[in-house]
């Protein structure tokens, strides 16, 4: 293969975000990898929580993360993207805000459907010149009250996305596709 000729990449947005998903039942977090390419993110944190319903043995972690990578790649070419999302393998949850920790991101949070008084427009709206983005987003069992605790630790904002309690694999794209509007990247 030759190259022919380099053209500069318009379609990557300005702002990296990082999005650290609970370990969803079934094919959902695959929705949310090819959505998610889509619409933007930098990368996906895969985690175990307290109270996700989900056990990965090592083998079967190592096939899914293959699949996953295949994904983000063929989503990222699908949408003109010209870089590919990295999927993470499967973390624990502290391994996950460990992680968080090194990307050093200038606003975190955490989607909580118990929050009552920081919403996620509040949130969104006070990231306009943030380089970096991170949100959590449970698995189907929500986080432990242990979990939103190291998260408070962590300065990582409690956000509720409003009066109804969306499916995991909704709230991601829900809260990606948010942060991208106020950026000015949708």
């Amino acid at each position: 293969m030759r190259v022919i000729s380099y053209a500069a990449n318009t379609a990557e947005p300005g702002v990296d975000v990082y999005i650290f998903q609970g370990m969803p039942k079934s094919d959902k977090l695959e929705l949310v990898i090819q959505k998610g390419t889509e619409l933007g993110a930098k990368a996906f944190v895969p985690f175990i929580s307290e109270f996700g319903t989900i056990k990965v043995d090592k083998k079967q972690a190592e096939h899914k993360l293959e699949r996953w990578n295949a994904i983000a790649r063929a989503s990222a070419m699908q949408c003109g993207r010209g870089i590919i999302p990295r999927v993470c393998p499967v973390m624990t949850f502290i391994e996950a805000l460990e992680f968080s920790r090194t990307l050093e991101l200038n606003r975190a949070a955490v989607l909580y459907e118990k929050e009552e008084s920081n919403s996620f427009k509040g949130f969104a709206q006070d990231i306009r010149s943030a380089e970096r983005i991170g949100f959590f987003i449970g698995p189907e069992g929500g986080f432990s009250e242990k979990e939103i605790g190291l998260f408070a630790s962590d300065n990582i904002t409690p956000v509720t996305l409003g009066k109804r309690i969306l499916r995991t694999e909704t709230a991601a794209l829900a809260a990606l596709a948010a942060i991208m509007y106020e950026t000015g990247e949708l």
